[in-house]
């Protein structure tokens, strides 16, 4: 959810019906952070599978994501 919020705030929302990954091909993401996070995220959500690894992975960078979008989180977490 906070990704997505992150998203949101920058480019928009999500388009009713929209997968996370037509999502991030419509807004052209590049940071691999935000696409491994989408991928994950469909994976768990309709195949089942995600490590618990992964899911830290995705925590970590998420964390990463906000603080660089939201100063003032940014600055508390240092």
């Amino acid at each position: 959810e906070r990704k997505e919020a992150v998203l949101t705030s920058r480019y928009g929302a999500r388009r009713r019906g929209e997968t996370v990954a037509d999502y991030l091909e419509r807004l052209a993401v590049s940071d691999e952070r935000v696409r491994f996070a989408g991928e994950l995220y469909e994976r768990a959500h309709y195949g089942g599978r995600a490590s618990e690894t992964e899911a830290d992975r995705v925590v970590s960078a998420v964390d990463e994501l906000v603080a660089e979008t939201t100063p003032v989180l940014g600055r508390l977490r240092r």
